[in-house]
């Protein structure tokens, strides 16, 4: 599920414009850095560690996506982005509002997965009921020689 849940999230990012790049990214700060989300000459633009696991990649990009939706003006906005990075009180509530936003969408996007696969099942199910039986009907017609002259 994961993996579809990722592929979700890079088509998404594409849609919106945001270029996502992976890249191993420096492992000195504790915790390490998993991802970064930036604005670079007016590209949008999402680091991945290609060291991580799919999970942490899912909901680092999920993150990072939140970055972009919620903060993308202010982290252009050169004040701003100085205060965000001087500023610890700042920068962690900024990185909580992230969370949230990523804990929401990867919830939205599991829900939607689940209930898509359902639904196929739930069609292929209902196909199989409907269309076997004159399937069968039909070939025994065949098998009687009705649909021969």
């Amino acid at each position: 599920m994961t993996g579809k849940v990722m592929t979700v999230l890079w088509e998404t990012a594409r849609v919106l414009g945001i270029e996502v790049m992976e890249f191993q990214l420096p492992q000195y700060p504790q915790p390490p850095v998993r991802g970064l989300y930036t604005r670079y000459k007016n590209r949008d633009i999402i680091l991945l560690n290609q060291d991580d696991s799919l999970g942490e990649k899912t909901f680092t990009l999920a993150h990072e996506m939140g970055h972009f939706v919620l903060h993308r003006h202010e982290l252009s906005n050169r004040h701003l982005r100085t205060t965000y990075w001087s500023c610890n009180e700042y920068q962690v509530k900024k990185e909580i509002e992230a969370d949230h936003f990523a804990w929401k969408l990867l919830a939205l996007i599991y829900k939607e997965i689940r209930h898509w696969e359902r639904s196929q099942r739930h069609y292929r199910r209902t196909l199989n009921i409907i269309a076997f039986p004159h399937h069968i009907a039909y070939f025994k017609s065949l098998m009687r020689g009705r649909f021969f002259c």
